[in-house]
């Protein structure tokens, strides 16, 4: 089972994308990973996992200073993941990801 979820920072006016995976139906999880690492508003995450058990997760980020925002991707398993990477590179505000 994998999970991402949103996790905001109250204090510091950001929120990240975490992820986390269970191996054995929910029993146990992975320590969970902040996948975005952003000083934006990260939201909307989705999760895809392919055959090999790999997670790709994509999300939205909006800048504090504007309300422009991009998609982001990252993917991997365990503790081998791509970075981060923008992929819309947007000049306005993007519809929802689902």
């Amino acid at each position: 089972m994998h999970v991402v979820w949103v996790d905001p920072s109250l204090d510091q006016g950001h929120s990240d994308i975490f992820y986390s995976c269970s191996g054995d139906g929910g029993k146990s999880w992975t320590k969970p990973r902040n996948l975005s690492q952003t000083p934006g508003i990260a939201s909307q995450p989705v999760v895809a996992v392919d055959r090999n058990d790999h997670a790709h997760v994509a999300w939205l980020n909006t800048e504090p200073s504007s309300h422009r925002s991009d998609m982001f991707y990252t993917g991997g398993a365990g503790d081998s993941w791509t970075g981060v990477l923008n992929v819309s590179h947007s000049r306005g505000v993007l519809a929802n990801l689902t």
